[in-house]
């Protein structure tokens, strides 16, 4: 008995003893959940688009292409951001685990495959709103003082 008991006591210790795997599931916005395109993008380059997916599971793409304007179809990238986000309350997401791809030579654009990773990029702040009907989303990077960030970017859900 003694035995069976001593067994017991060392059994609870070790499961008490083990640590829990933190869950790192991100904190999500179904809100978000889809592909947005930017509307204000600046460009010289007819076609210039910009455009974010937010999945379910907290995965982000962050496009910068160029379409066709007469047939739609996506022409090259400039660049693209893959990482991770999570909202993290009172109207803010974190962008986190990104990684930038670019393209190597002076051209304006590139076939996706063609764009090679260029490293990673610090975590990110950004503040965001959606509109009443939840087809506009704006935000805004949470700027450090004296930093030159650029102002509020504005998106449609497509």
């Amino acid at each position: 008995m003694k035995k069976h008991l001593s067994f017991l006591l060392l059994l609870i210790t070790f499961c008490f003893a083990c640590k829990k795997e933190r869950n790192n599931a991100a904190n999500t916005d179904a809100t978000l959940n889809g592909i947005w395109t930017k509307s204000n993008v600046n460009s010289v380059i007819a076609g210039d688009t910009e455009s974010v997916e937010f999945s379910a599971d907290g995965d982000i793409s962050i496009d910068r292409y160029y379409i066709n304007p007469s047939t739609q179809r996506a022409l090259g990238y400039a660049y693209r951001y893959i990482g991770k986000y999570r909202t993290t309350g009172n109207g803010m997401i974190e962008l986190y685990d990104m990684k930038r791809f670019g393209k190597d030579d002076n051209t304006p654009y590139v076939s996706k495959d063609k764009l090679t990773l260029m490293g990673s990029t610090p975590d990110q702040q950004y503040t965001y709103q959606l509109d009443n009907s939840k087809t506009t989303l704006t935000w805004t990077v949470v700027c450090k003082p004296n930093a030159d960030c650029i102002g509020a970017q504005q998106y449609t859900k497509q």
